[in-house]
């Protein structure tokens, strides 16, 4: 019962992942247009590679209510700087406690 169809939110984390950006966004972009929000910890900036296509980035803000935040409000909302509306949701997430990031196998 309820929900909005088969979408699958990811969990709420500190990263998101941000569509419907300019096509020649950049670094640079994003921590001015983004930073406003919250504490950005690290930002990639995803340039659309084709004509017409639209830019995307993956930022990492410093706390999960920060991220969570720009998900309930700058989703389908045009943010400070920008014309036209983003689309914001949970990056994924990579390894959910094994793999990369565990720390080197026999270090020590």
């Amino acid at each position: 019962f309820g929900g909005a169809g088969p979408c699958r939110m990811e969990p709420p984390n500190d990263n998101i992942y941000i569509s419907d950006l300019p096509a020649e966004i950049n670094d640079e972009a994003i921590r001015e247009t983004f930073g406003a929000y919250g504490d950005i910890k690290s930002c990639k900036a995803l340039p659309g590679k084709l004509p017409g296509q639209k830019g995307a980035a993956l930022v990492r803000f410093g706390t999960v209510d920060e991220a969570s935040w720009m998900v309930q409000n700058l989703n389908g909302n045009i943010p400070q700087g920008l014309a036209t509306p983003v689309v914001v949701r949970f990056a994924k997430q990579q390894g959910k406690g094994k793999g990369p990031g565990a720390g080197p196998p026999g270090a020590g």
